[in-house]
């Protein structure tokens, strides 16, 4: 047989093939494979296109007349020969070999080689179709791997996936082993029904009928497992087809949390219809939008709405009807559009009716656990009759005679609701009035409490403008609940109230009268929960506020209750140490004739020493004193321990001073106690001064004159002490014949520079002279301020130019060894400072 090479080499294209060898390799080239044919001794007769760039030639002259075998790896070669010699001798077919093929630029490529042998003219020919497997194997790659991506999507979903073909399951994710606790042998072309317990089969197979009729359906039905354990699942299921197979594919998702909570919420429900049912106030309940979400019947019975308007859902119509029946319609409307327009507000308020029906209204924000607002709920109570018999007794349980706020107890209430109701977001404001103990003591009591009316009357005002509650909690205190829990905006509405209260108050066409506010701040939750928690913190910032010089709002804080805490444990450790007489003492300071330079009196100071503080200093500890009520206990201390030093004094015409409390006047105390210290010292009664200050006399004026005159019948002398400080009232000095003024350091240390200061020492010891009164000069401390103070004509002084105060012999060994323990400069402390 003889082949046309030169037409093979030079004609490439399939349509200058000869016949035989077109339909030989036709199916070849029509899947554009790359075809390389070759004769029986191995030698390329043709090459198609895609050989010859599977090959990287220039063209088929590369290729055609060269050795097939030289074209593949030379370690392939053999196995190639093999098949080609068997199929040259009559094999009809050999396999598909996987081989290296070697480019003419040398670079190698993996291929399919199948090898096919065809007679043609008389000869045999061998076929070489190579199909570089590179990117099959790279397709076959990425096809396992969207394989095992859709496996992985599937097994984790949250529920049972399923694939029916016939009713029978095909394909399932991992969860459905899982949960039924079959294995995956055992779930291969199980039935659907299987599933599931007998009472759902009927509507597992409906929900398949309505799959393949309407593409997709869903089924609430228990899931039986291998074990028998039943499990309410849903299932959604749809219609799928492919490849002319048809089936359903679906998921089932555990609903078994879900039928609990909503067996709950049924539960719920009933309680609460129940309860909304059988209550004895008309109920309504609104969404977020104001829209009515749930009335009672009790409702339109207090409103006597008629059913038909009544049972509209649309709110409106019932709300028109409602206005046309209270007394107040423009009131009732700018209520109701201010709480809409403040959804976290609650209020409470009584309306009246054009009947004269008169119904407790309350409105308040609908809350979660978390207070997330879902609407707000109005009720209403006919409280007609409890309001006629009820009025005048909830008037004093509740209300404070004076002012008409809410008293303490009912404040406190308030504060409770509003601390549970609000989801504790609530501020309150402690308010002292400053100044008004002077004005009630020196005006009295009837002046007083119209001031307290007047207050209440502005405060009132002020927060009704905001809808927040006032009361009085006694005497000058009164508070407010702030609906809201922000430091910024508490704050600034105190500062709107201390305002308000500092303008004069008229109490008649002739008196305006002047006074101040000092607030203290508690905010909840921040600084407690609970109302009696909350007042205690509020009363301390408060306390904090009139420390910084009142007129002042200060927000808690916890260095605040520390400072108080201090404050306790030093009353407590006074407490001690008066009833245990250690650590207290009682010093002396010289009170000195300039005349003559003798000494005339000693005052009696008394002094702390602190275990753990060291020496405390008097202008710390008599306050605690004062405010605790242990002063009277250190008074009688020092009154009776003076009385006995002074009767051991050498200098036995020198008197003692004891200084008195403003407290212990007017109560008919102090003079049995004088009695009693003079009678067990053996002191004479002429040898006992009792100093006083002015303030003594502004708090109960009468009674603290009538007890200063049963001591002066005594024989005891008596001073006016730190004068010129006070209120300076000749009044005073006219009212009782002081043996002694004593005129305030303050003045004798300024006279020196101040000509001001001068003349208040000099008009001081010229009034003395005139009355004949002894003038003392306390602050004594330099040679200038005794010339002054002479100059000026003042017969006594006293101060640090003439003496500190000392302890008594029997007392400074113990003093000494304090000072020592302290420190050194322990004993300069103590003389400064004390």
């Amino acid at each position: 047989m003889t082949i046309d090479r030169t037409n093979l080499r030079t004609s490439p294209d399939e349509t200058a093939l000869p016949g035989a060898l077109k339909e030989a390799i036709g199916a070849a080239l029509m899947r554009c494979l790359p075809v390389v044919v070759s004769d029986a001794a191995g030698t390329i007769l043709f090459v198609n296109d895609a050989g010859v760039s599977l090959l990287r030639a220039s063209g088929p002259d590369d290729l055609v007349g060269r050795a097939a075998m030289a074209l593949f790896r030379p370690e392939c070669r053999d196995i190639l020969r093999q098949r080609f010699a068997a199929l040259l001798s009559g094999t009809d077919s050999v396999p598909v070999s996987e081989t290296v093929m070697i480019a003419m630029d040398g670079s190698e490529i993996s291929v399919e080689a199948q090898l096919v042998a065809h007679d043609l003219d008389g000869g045999q020919i061998v076929l070489a179709v190579c199909n570089e497997i590179a990117g099959r194997r790279e397709f076959e790659r990425r096809l396992q791997q969207e394989r095992d991506y859709a496996n992985a999507v599937l097994d984790s979903l949250p529920g049972v996936f399923y694939h029916y073909e016939n009713h029978r399951l095909k394909r399932w994710n991992r969860n459905h082993e899982t949960v039924t606790g079959y294995s995956g042998k055992e779930l291969m072309d199980l039935d659907a029904l299987t599933f599931f317990p007998e009472e759902y089969k009927g509507p597992i197979a409906q929900g398949i009928r309505e799959v393949f009729e309407r593409g997709a359906s869903s089924v609430e039905a228990d899931y039986l497992l291998k074990d028998g354990q039943r499990i309410p699942y849903l299932f959604t299921g749809m219609r799928f087809e492919y490849d002319g197979r048809q089936g359903f594919v679906g998921v089932g998702t555990d609903i078994s949390e879900r039928r609990r909570i909503e067996d709950a919420l049924r539960e719920k429900t009933a309680l609460f219809e129940a309860q909304l049912e059988s209550s004895e106030e008309g109920i309504l309940v609104v969404d977020r939008g104001h829209r009515k979400v749930i009335q009672n019947h009790r409702l339109a019975e207090v409103w006597k709405i008629p059913a038909h308007i009544a049972d509209d859902p649309d709110g409106l119509p019932q709300l028109e009807f409602i206005l046309g029946r209270v007394k107040s319609p423009t009131e009732f409307r700018a209520k109701v559009d201010w709480l809409i327009e403040h959804p976290e507000e609650i209020s409470q308020d009584e309306i009246e009716l054009l009947d004269g029906t008169v119904l407790d209204r309350y409105s308040g924000p609908v809350l979660d656990g978390d207070g997330r607002n879902y609407g707000r709920i109005w009720t209403f109570r006919d409280i007609t009759e409890r309001r006629r018999a009820d009025q005048h007794i909830r008037q004093l349980a509740h209300y404070d005679v004076l002012t008409s706020l809410p008293n303490r107890i009912s404040f406190l209430a308030r504060l409770n609701n509003s601390l549970m109701l609000k989801s504790g977001r609530v501020g309150l404001l402690y308010i002292d009035l400053d100044g008004f103990k002077l004005i009630n003591d020196t005006r009295g009591h009837p002046t007083g409490d119209a001031l307290l009316r007047r207050v209440a009357e502005r405060l009132k005002k002020v927060c009704d403008r905001l809808a927040v509650t006032a009361g009085r909690l006694g005497g000058d205190e009164f508070a407010v609940i702030f609906p809201c829990g922000q430091a910024e905006e508490a704050a600034a509405f105190g500062a709107e109230i201390i305002d308000a209260l500092r303008v004069p108050h008229e109490l008649d066409r002739s008196r305006n009268v002047l006074i101040g506010a000092s607030i203290g701040i508690a905010l909840a939750p921040d600084h407690g929960s609970a109302a009696d928690t909350l007042l205690t913190r509020a009363d301390i910032a408060l306390y904090a506020a009139k420390a910084d010089g009142k007129g002042v709002c200060r927000i808690f804080e916890l260095e605040m209750e520390r400072r108080i805490q201090e404050r306790m444990s030093l009353e407590t450790s006074l407490r001690l140490a008066l009833e245990n007489r250690k650590g207290v003492f009682v010093f002396y300071q010289p009170v000195v004739e300039i005349s003559t330079g003798r000494v005339t009196a000693r005052e009696a100071l008394m002094r702390w020493w602190h275990p753990l503080r060291g020496w405390i200093s008097p202008s710390e500890f008599i306050p605690v004193a004062e405010e605790s009520g242990l002063i009277d206990r250190l008074v009688l201390f020092v009154l009776g321990q003076a009385c006995r030093d002074a009767a051991a004094w050498e200098d036995d015409e020198a008197s003692v001073a004891v200084n008195v409390s403003t407290s212990q006047l007017g109560k008919g105390m102090i003079v049995p106690a004088i009695q009693q210290a003079l009678a067990e010292a053996g002191l004479p009664p002429g040898r006992l001064e009792i100093e006083v200050t002015e303030t003594a006399l502004l708090s109960d004026e009468q009674n603290a004159i009538v007890d200063l005159q049963r001591i002066h019948d005594l024989g005891v002398r008596v001073a006016l002490d730190d004068f010129g400080t006070g209120y300076s009232s000749l009044a005073h000095l006219r009212a009782f014949p002081f043996d002694k003024i004593k005129i305030d350091g303050s003045f004798v240390r300024d006279a020196v520079d101040r000509p001001d200061c001068a003349a208040v020492v000099r008009a001081v010891a010229d009034l003395g002279k005139r009355l004949g009164v002894t003038t003392v000069a306390e602050g004594v401390e330099t040679q200038e301020h005794l010339d002054c103070v002479r100059r000026e004509g003042c017969l006594e002084v006293q101060g640090y130019f003439y003496g500190w105060a000392e302890p008594t012999a029997s007392d400074a060994y113990t003093i000494s060894v304090l000072n020592d323990a302290a420190g050194a400069d322990t004993d300069v402390r103590q003389r400064q400072q004390l």
